[in-house]
């Protein structure tokens, strides 16, 4: 599942440029995934160019690695 990382997402609206039926920006001023089959045809997490499109799977794999490492 993609969502939006709001610390990175600028709300420069690129997004929603590459992907106007699967992004739109929120009232919050960033990015909303509004359909994420669309978001995915049109390149998932490569359609910001800031990263601010994030797999939530991924998040928790890097935390996971994160711990691992700063245990070694």
């Amino acid at each position: 599942m993609y969502k939006i990382d709001k610390e990175k997402c600028l709300g420069c609206g690129g997004c929603t440029i590459t992907c106007p039926k699967g992004l739109n920006i929120g009232d919050d001023s960033r990015a909303q995934v509004i359909d994420e089959e669309e978001l995915i045809r049109a390149g998932g997490d490569n359609v910001c160019p800031y990263g601010a499109i994030v797999l939530e799977d991924d998040e928790i794999i890097d935390e996971e690695d994160e711990e691992e490492k700063s245990s070694y």
